[in-house]
């Protein structure tokens, strides 16, 4: 069970059909978003050589990239992190080591504030603006199989605020989401 199996599912079906809007303009088909999400799982994989399981963080703002990135994640067998790009520095730097990220993706509005936590974390996950020659080069790459995943294993570390001041990890399976 993985969650980006329904990507795939929905892109078999209507390849041409929209997937995703800017306002009234229809950005990207599903079956350009079921290659974009592909393409860039293979990149984490071979490139960033992220193992399934590894943590990915999406600190952007909205936009298709987060779309994509978070398909990519699921895809790859990955556990998607989101975190707000409104936080302070050292409110990311906590968010970043106590979940573990080996990898973070940022959109050019936050990606200085990023850079700071990142600086500050002492796991140094590495970070890709959403709009550097770096994302490109994820497109480009070859595409990865849908990684056959325990409908167990975790999709999505969510932060709550938490009620001793410190926010908290709050799992989700690809089980738990497909249910919901």
């Amino acid at each position: 069970m993985n969650l980006a199996s329904l990507l795939l599912r929905s892109a078999r079906a209507g390849e041409q059909r929209p997937a995703v809007y800017v306002g009234e303009k229809a950005l990207l088909t599903y079956g350009q978003l079921r290659n974009h999400a592909g393409r860039i799982a293979g990149g984490l994989q071979n490139h960033f050589h992220l193992q399934r399981g590894a943590r990915v963080a999406l600190i952007m703002d909205n936009c298709a990239e987060y779309l994509e990135i978070l398909f990519a994640c699921w895809w790859a067998g990955l556990v998607a992190v989101p975190i707000s790009s409104r936080l302070h520095p050292r409110e990311l730097s906590y968010l970043l080591d106590n979940a573990g990220v080996s990898l973070c993706f940022t959109h050019s509005t936050s990606s200085a504030t990023v850079q700071q936590a990142s600086q500050q974390s002492v796991s140094a996950p590495r970070l890709i603006d959403v709009r550097s020659t770096d994302y490109r080069k994820l497109l480009s790459g070859n595409d990865a199989a849908l990684a056959d995943v325990d409908p167990g294993a975790a999709a999505w570390l969510f932060y709550t605020s938490g009620t001793t001041g410190r926010a908290k990890g709050a799992c989700l399976s690809h089980r738990n989401l497909m249910t919901m």
